[in-house]
C-alpha cells in the first residue's frame, strides 16, 4: 500500500519572552515516483495516509551553567635564566557539546550568541625562568557554558507529537587561561 504525502511548507520564527524560540522547517514534498520519506519515527493517521506534515523545533535556554575549559595548547618553551614570553595571535571559536538537532540559527536565537562564531585574539604571557630550569608556557580557551533543550515535533492534521528531546551545551568564548610547566 503506497502512502500519499502532501506537505505544507512552513516558515515561521516565534520568540517568546522566556528565552524560548519556536522554529518551523520546510519539509520537501514527495510524490509517488520519488524516494519515500522515512516514516519510522513520524506518527501516521489510521489507514496510512498523511495529509499534512510539518517538522519543527522548540529550543529553550536553560541558562548559564558555569565555566568550561578547552584543551591546553603548547605555546613556547625555553631555558633560564631569563624571561620566557608568549605573544601570538590565535583563533578562538564559540562551540558546543551534546547533540545538535536544531539549526545553528535556532540555538543562536535561544541563547543570544552564535555557536559557530570565530575570532582571533592575542595570547600573551611572560614568566621568569630560573637558571638551570626550562619552562613551557601553555594556554587554553575558557568558555561561558549554557544549557539548551531542543524539542523536535511533528504535526499531522493539527495534532503535534514530540519526536525527540536533545540537550546541547552552547559555549561562548570568554578568555584565554595561561599556565607553565617545567620541562625535565
Amino acid at each position: 500500500m503506497k502512502k500519499k504525502i502532501t506537505v505544507i511548507a512552513l516558515t515561521a520564527v516565534f520568540s517568546l519572552s522566556l528565552g524560548t524560540s519556536v522554529f518551523a522547517q520546510e519539509v520537501p514534498s514527495q510524490d509517488a515516483t520519488s524516494e519515500s520519506i522515512n516514516l519510522q519515527n513520524i506518527p501516521t493517521r489510521e489507514g496510512g495516509e498523511i495529509t499534512t506534515l510539518a517538522l519543527w523545533n522548540v529550543v529553550t535556554n536553560q541558562g548559564y551553567q558555569g565555566l568550561s575549559y578547552g584543551a591546553w595548547v603548547d605555546g613556547v618553551s625555553g631555558p633560564g635564566p631569563g624571561t620566557l614570553t608568549l605573544s601570538k595571535t590565535v583563533s578562538v571559536s564559540n562551540t558546543y557539546s551534546g547533540t545538535l538537532t536544531a539549526k545553528v540559527d535556532d540555538i543562536t536565537a535561544a541563547v543570544g550568541f552564535s555557536i559557530s562564531a570565530t575570532n582571533s585574539t592575542t595570547a600573551s604571557y611572560s614568566i621568569k625562568v630560573p637558571n638551570g630550569k626550562k619552562y613551557k608556557i601553555r594556554y587554553r580557551p575558557v568558555y561561558q557554558m549554557y544549557k539548551a533543550t531542543q524539542y523536535t515535533y511533528s504535526t499531522d492534521v493539527g495534532s503535534s507529537v514530540l519526536l525527540s528531546t536533545d540537550v546541547i551545551y552552547p559555549k561562548k568564548y570568554a578568555y584565554l587561561e595561561y599556565d607553565y610547566v617545567e620541562i625535565k
